[in-house]
């Protein structure tokens, strides 16, 4: 399965470098639960990014978002 979004994933390198997004991003912990979603949730393979080219969804890709979204302690400044 693939799943391309845009600026939900800036580039392959972003996953193990968040600065790359978090600082353009409007509700970074909405956008790092949505980045983990995307790839346990829905088990994509690949993802196609809003800057770069295409890349493969590893287990360790789907680990370092999972502690990205764990970090999100309040999720009711995300579902306001």
């Amino acid at each position: 399965m693939y799943f391309a979004e845009g600026d939900t994933f800036e580039m392959e390198a972003d996953i193990e470098n968040p600065s790359l997004w978090r600082a353009w991003s409007w509700q970074p912990e909405l956008q790092a639960v949505s980045r983990y979603n995307a790839t346990a949730q829905y088990s994509v393979d690949f993802i196609v990014p809003g800057h770069g080219p295409m890349f493969h969804v590893t287990e360790h890709y789907v680990e370092l978002l999972r502690n990205a979204s764990l970090t999100v302690t309040d999720m009711s400044t995300i579902y306001k």
